[in-house]
């Protein structure tokens, strides 16, 4: 059992040492959660910053009984402040939004965050497939297959039934081989050869 493991999620707003180990153990996974779904590093940071700081702020609801592992209710965190956060996003205009932020981080934030943010992009066929599912669909999707949840724990952090999620994964799965399957090869017409004896 790591350190991560016996973190007391129930005291990270009073105990630095508790925080500091959930936020070491998990900080990672939450940036790329929260990556897969913004695209610009000064959101992701900003966006990651706020479900530490908002797990602080509601640790004391933490059920270690609903959510076993607490990146699952980090995960429930966030996907709520990045559905926040677009909801925010679309009153503004996207230029006015990005230069509200370029000062805060230093360039070598940015670089590693834009670093993040390419790698997570590499299986673009994939995602423009994801980009047609619903918000819960593909969060869904992502928790089980990138982030490596059990169905049961993506569930908790959806706020969805065990049953549900795993019908509702099935049927995506299903739908996504089905569209991103590779269209065969066109058959070439046989042409004709006419030998011509003279």
């Amino acid at each position: 059992m790591s350190e991560a493991d016996v973190v007391d999620v129930r005291r990270i707003d009073r105990d630095p040492q508790q925080l500091e180990t959930l936020y070491r153990a998990h900080v990672s996974a939450v940036e790329g959660f929260v990556a897969r779904r913004l695209t610009h590093p000064a959101c992701v940071a900003d966006v990651t910053s706020e479900v530490f700081l908002a797990a602080i702020a509601s640790c004391r609801k933490f059920d270690p009984d609903r959510a076993t592992n607490p990146r699952v209710w980090l995960f429930g965190i966030a996907y709520r402040l990045v559905a926040e956060h677009h909801r925010r996003s679309a009153r503004r205009t996207r230029l006015q939004h990005e230069g509200a932020h370029l000062s805060v981080l230093e360039s070598d934030s940015i670089e590693r965050l834009e670093a993040r943010i390419d790698a997570e992009r590499e299986a673009r066929d994939l995602r423009v497939q994801l980009e047609r599912l619903s918000e819960r669909d593909r969060a869904l999707l992502e928790l089980t297959s990138i982030d490596g949840l059990s169905i049961a724990d993506a569930a908790v952090g959806l706020g969805l039934a065990h049953g549900t999620a795993r019908v509702r994964l099935h049927r995506l799965k299903t739908k996504l081989r089905t569209s991103l399957r590779p269209a065969p090869p066109p058959v070439a017409e046989p042409t004709a050869t006419l030998a011509h004896a003279r």
